[in-house]
C-alpha cells in the first residue's frame, strides 16, 4: 500500500522531471544570456525553497565573474560547491553587500556550473533556505547545473562568433573607407592644383574686363559686362572646387552656439527682405574642438538653402534652428528646418551629390551640400536630412564632442 508521504514524494519527483524536461527544452531555445538567466532562476525558485537565487556567469575574456556578490567567487575559483550555514560567521563573506542592498544573508549555497569540456562557466548561488535541502533537492540542482553548463557554453560560443563576425565586418568597412580616402585624397590634390592654376588667369580676365568697360562704347560695354559676369561665375566655381578639395582647417575650442548666432546675424537682412521669420532654440552646449570657419560655412550653406525655400512661400515662411546636447552619446545636434516646399522624393537620393542642384540654372553650382557633408564627415560627424514634399525640410548636423584636438 502506497502511503501519503510516498505519493507526495512521487508527485514531486514527477513534477521535477517535467521541470527538468522543460528546462532542457527552454535552455536550448535561446542563446541570449539574459534569457537563459531568467529561465534558470524561475525554474529553480519554483522547486527549491530559497529566498534568493542568482546566476553568475564567468567572463572568459575579462577573467571575472559577472554579477559577483558575496560568496559566488569561491566556487568559481575552486570549482567546488560551497555550503555556508551561517554567512556572517564565515570570513569569506563580505557583509558590505548586505549593507549596500539592505538585505540579511543567513546562509548560502554556491554551485559551480561546468560546460561539456569540464571548464567552469558560471556559479549558481542560493540564499536563505526556508528549510534544509534534501537529497532530491540537491539532485535536482545538479541536473539543472548540467543543463545550464551546456546552455552557457553554447551562448558564449554564439556570442564570440557574432563578435568575431562583427569585428571582421567593421575591419572590412574601415579598410574600404581608408582605400576610398586615399583615392579621394589623390584626386583632391590633383583638382586643387588644376583649379589653383585656373584662378589666376580668370582673375586677370576679370581685371581686363573692368578696364575695357571704362574705355569702350556702350554697346561693347554691355557685351564686356556679360563676359565679365561669365568669368566671375567661372571663378566662383573654381573657388567652390577648392573648398571641396580642401581638408578641414585648424581646430580650436569652439562654442558652436556662438557660431550659430554669428551666422544668423550675417543673414538678418536677407531674412527681413523676404519676410522670413527666424526662430532660434539653442540649448546649452559644451565647448568642442572644431574648425570654426568650416562649421560656419556649413551653417551658412544650410541657412541660405532654407532661406530660399522659405522665401518662396507666399507671405514669407519660417526657419527654425535648434541645438541640443546628448550627454550619453557625447554629441551635439543642430537642426535647421524650413516650411518651404520640401525636397521632391525623386531627387532625395541625389541631394548630396556634387554638382546636383534643384535651383534654377545659374543660381547654384550644386556644390554647397556636397562640401557641407564633406566638412561634417571630416569632423567625424553626420549630415542628414528629413523631408516630406510639401511640408518643408530639416537638415541635421551631428558632431561628436571632443575635449581636445585630434
Amino acid at each position: 500500500m502506497v502511503t501519503a508521504i510516498d505519493s507526495k514524494s512521487s508527485a514531486t519527483y514527477v513534477r521535477r522531471l517535467e521541470h527538468l524536461l522543460d528546462a532542457s527544452r527552454l535552455l536550448n531555445s535561446t542563446l541570449e544570456l539574459s534569457e537563459l538567466t531568467e529561465i534558470v532562476l524561475r525554474i529553480v525558485q519554483d522547486e527549491i525553497p530559497v529566498d534568493r537565487c542568482t546566476l553568475f556567469v564567468v567572463d572568459r575574456k575579462q577573467k571575472l565573474l559577472r554579477l559577483f556578490i558575496g560568496l559566488g567567487g569561491h566556487a568559481a575559483v575552486t570549482g567546488e560547491p560551497l555550503d555556508i550555514e551561517d554567512a556572517y560567521a564565515d570570513e569569506r563573506f563580505q557583509q558590505k553587500f548586505d549593507e549596500q542592498f539592505g538585505y540579511r544573508t543567513k546562509d548560502a549555497l554556491c554551485l559551480p556550473v561546468f560546460n561539456c569540456d569540464g571548464v567552469i562557466v558560471g556559479v549558481l548561488q542560493l540564499l536563505n533556505r526556508t528549510r534544509p535541502l534534501n537529497r532530491e533537492d540537491k539532485e535536482f540542482l545538479d541536473s539543472m547545473c548540467t543543463y545550464l553548463g551546456l546552455a552557457l557554453h553554447n551562448a558564449w560560443v554564439h556570442r564570440e562568433l557574432v563578435e568575431s563576425r562583427k569585428a571582421e565586418q567593421e575591419l572590412r568597412q574601415i579598410r574600404d573607407r581608408l582605400e576610398q580616402a586615399e583615392k579621394l585624397s589623390a584626386m583632391n590634390e590633383l583638382v586643387a592644383g588644376i583649379i589653383h592654376e585656373m584662378k589666376n588667369p580668370l582673375a586677370v580676365a576679370i581685371g581686363y574686363c573692368s578696364l575695357m568697360e571704362e574705355e569702350v562704347t556702350a554697346p561693347v560695354t554691355e557685351r564686356v559686362s556679360k563676359v565679365k559676369t561669365a568669368v566671375a561665375q567661372a571663378l566662383k566655381v573654381a573657388k567652390n572646387f577648392l573648398n571641396f578639395a580642401r581638408s578641414a582647417g585648424e581646430r580650436v575650442p569652439t562654442d558652436v552656439n556662438s557660431l550659430i548666432t554669428q551666422t544668423t546675424e550675417l543673414l538678418t537682412y536677407d531674412f527681413r527682405s523676404r519676410r522670413v521669420k527666424l526662430v532660434c532654440e539653442l540649448d546649452h552646449l559644451p565647448i568642442t574642438w572644431v574648425d570654426p570657419g568650416s562649421i560656419q560655412q556649413v551653417l551658412l550653406n544650410l541657412l541660405k538653402n532654407a532661406h530660399q525655400a522659405a522665401g518662396d512661400k507666399a507671405g514669407g515662411g519660417t526657419i527654425s534652428i535648434r541645438s541640443s546636447h546628448n550627454s550619453e552619446r557625447s554629441t551635439i545636434r543642430i537642426e535647421i528646418s524650413d516650411d518651404g516646399p520640401g525636397i521632391p522624393a525623386e531627387v532625395q537620393s541625389r541631394i548630396f551629390e556634387p554638382f546636383f542642384t534643384t535651383k534654377p540654372s545659374g543660381s547654384g553650382t550644386g556644390l554647397g551640400l556636397a562640401v557641407s557633408k564633406r566638412i561634417i564627415e571630416a569632423h567625424w560627424g553626420k549630415l542628414t536630412f528629413e523631408s516630406t514634399p510639401g511640408q518643408g525640410a530639416t537638415f541635421i548636423i551631428e558632431l561628436p564632442v571632443h575635449e581636445s584636438t585630434f
